[in-house]
């Protein structure tokens, strides 16, 4: 494998607080059922572990279908650390804390990363369609002589 695929984030953990899933039976399903999945974040704080720091995030990961044929929601809490403050948030001494947008970026990531197992298992389960696309295998036909 190569080394400099890896990507080291320090995502210390992640605690799902809510999930909230509908699938409507009743909803005409068409031929194409457009999927989008979306994460925010509404709040950013500081957590003290000891004598360590950590920035505890709270997110929200969302999955619409169009035609409304279901919804499903998760929100939870990511505590990200491992770096000092002062380069993970624009302000360590703000009261309303922002984060820097490359770690903004990676928060993001992880959201959709991590959560996005259980969003597939209840799709699944709704018999919704997947809230990401997978690959797909497409098959080449080998010219001859070649």
């Amino acid at each position: 494998m190569n080394s400099a695929c890896l990507e080291i984030m320090p995502i210390l953990r992640v605690f799902l607080t809510k999930i909230d899933a509908t699938r409507d039976l009743e909803a005409e399903v068409e031929a194409t059922v457009n999927v989008s999945t979306n994460s925010s974040m509404s709040d950013v704080k500081v957590e003290k572990a000891g004598n360590a720091e950590m920035i505890q995030i709270t997110f929200k990961l969302t999955t619409l279908y169009e035609p409304n044929i279901g919804k499903i929601d998760l929100e939870g809490v990511m505590y990200y650390g491992g770096e000092p403050l002062k380069e993970i948030v624009s302000d360590p001494k703000a009261k309303k804390l922002a984060l820097l947008p490359e770690k903004a970026k990676e928060i993001h990531q992880a959201i959709l990363r991590i959560p996005i197992v259980v969003s597939v298992n209840i799709a699944r389960e709704l018999n919704l369609p997947m809230p990401i696309n997978f690959p797909k295998v497409e098959l080449v036909e080998k010219s001859k002589g070649g």
